[in-house]
């Protein structure tokens, strides 16, 4: 009789610990779920960010190739270059008639200097 009751309680035991490792693979199952889901959160603001920095030096480079465009246009043929005549009170790139193909500069085709 010892033997049967020595062999219940080991038949018990095992069953009570194999119980215990689905809840404890579940929480480590939700850890790193939860990691995985910080880390592809973050690799997307920054990839987002590093875009705007592009797109920023991008429109940095634009802008001062054509300033350093300007400057040598006036500097070499100041007679030739059209001017806009500024409205009173109004910004000369918000007024609609300065950008017109006449008033405008035409950058198709020209070969920048240097």
């Amino acid at each position: 009789m010892s033997n049967t009751s020595f062999s219940r309680r080991r038949t018990t035991s095992r069953v009570r610990m194999m119980g215990v490792v689905l809840p404890v693979v579940l929480v480590i199952l939700t850890v790193l779920t939860a990691l995985v889901v910080m880390q592809v959160r973050r690799a997307t603001v920054d990839e987002r960010l590093a875009g705007y920095t592009r797109e920023a030096i991008t429109l940095d480079t634009a802008t001062q190739t054509i300033l350093r465009w300007c400057e040598w246009r006036i500097t070499t043929a100041p007679f030739e270059t059209v001017t806009v005549a500024s409205v009173p009170g109004k910004a000369a790139w918000l007024d609609s008639d300065n950008w017109k193909d006449t008033n405008s500069m035409n950058f198709t085709g020209v070969s920048l200097p240097g």
